[in-house]
C-alpha cells in the first residue's frame, strides 16, 4: 500500500528497541515509545484511514480542582490508549474471544463498532482497575479491546481487523482520502519522520 522500505525500516526500528538490553526507562516512556512506533506504522501501512486511528487525550491531573474539571468536561478513566474508528463484521465464528462467550455470544455473526488499543509495555505492566473497567463498558457496548504489548502484537491485531473491515467502508474513506488537499502534505511528513 505504502512505500515498504519505509515500513520496513520502521519494523528494525522497533525491532532494535525491544531487545535494548540498557537500563529500564520510566514505563510511560516506553509506552509512549511503543505507541509512536504503533502509530507511525499504522499511518505508513494504511494512509487512507489515518485520521480514524487515534489517541483520545485522555490523562488527568494530580490536583484535584484539574480532576473535577476534566471529570466535568468529560475525561473518563480507563478509556483506551488507541481508537480505530471503523467497523468490522467476522462472519461465523471467524472471532470468538473468552470473553465473548462470557458476555453471551454465540459464535454467530459478529459486528464491531470500532478497536480499542490499550498499550502496555512490558509482562508484568497490567491494567488498572479503572481500565478493566472501561474495557467491560466498551465490550458490551458492541467494539473490540485488545491489550497489546509490542510492536509485532500491534500489527497482527489491526491487520486482522482491517481485513474485517466492510469493502464499502474502506471505498467510501478511500474517496475522501483522495479528495484530501493535506495528502500529500502529509506523505512528505510522514516520509521525514519515518528517515529521522
Amino acid at each position: 500500500m505504502y512505500n515498504e522500505d519505509i515500513i520496513s525500516m520502521l519494523d528494525r526500528k522497533a525491532a532494535c528497541s525491544n531487545n535494548d538490553t540498557r537500563q529500564p526507562v520510566r514505563k510511560v516512556q516506553r509506552e509512549s515509545s511503543l505507541q509512536i512506533q504503533c502509530v507511525t506504522w499504522f499511518r505508513m501501512q494504511y494512509p487512507a484511514f489515518t485520521k480514524l486511528l487515534f489517541h483520545a487525550k485522555n490523562e488527568s491531573s494530580t490536583r484535584s480542582r484539574r480532576i473535577a474539571i476534566d471529570a466535568a468536561g468529560g475525561v473518563v478513566p480507563g478509556v483506551p490508549d488507541l481508537i480505530l474508528a471503523l467497523p468490522a463484521f467476522y462472519p461465523e465464528k471467524a472471532f470468538l474471544s473468552c470473553n465473548e462467550i462470557s458476555m453471551g455470544f454465540s459464535g454467530d455473526d459478529i459486528f464491531f463498532c470500532n478497536l480499542g488499543i490499550e498499550l502496555k509495555y512490558g509482562k508484568t505492566n497490567n491494567q488498572s482497575p479503572a481500565q478493566k473497567e472501561f474495557q467491560k463498558f466498551y465490550e458490551a457496548s458492541g467494539n473490540r479491546y485488545e491489550l497489546v504489548r509490542s510492536l509485532d502484537q500491534f500489527i497482527a491485531v489491526v491487520k486482522d481487523y482491517m481485513k474485517h473491515v466492510p469493502e464499502s467502508v474502506k471505498i467510501n474513506v478511500g474517496k475522501v482520502f483522495v479528495s484530501d488537499p493535506v495528502t500529500d502534505h502529509n506523505k512528505r511528513t510522514l516520509r521525514r519522520i519515518a528517515k529521522g
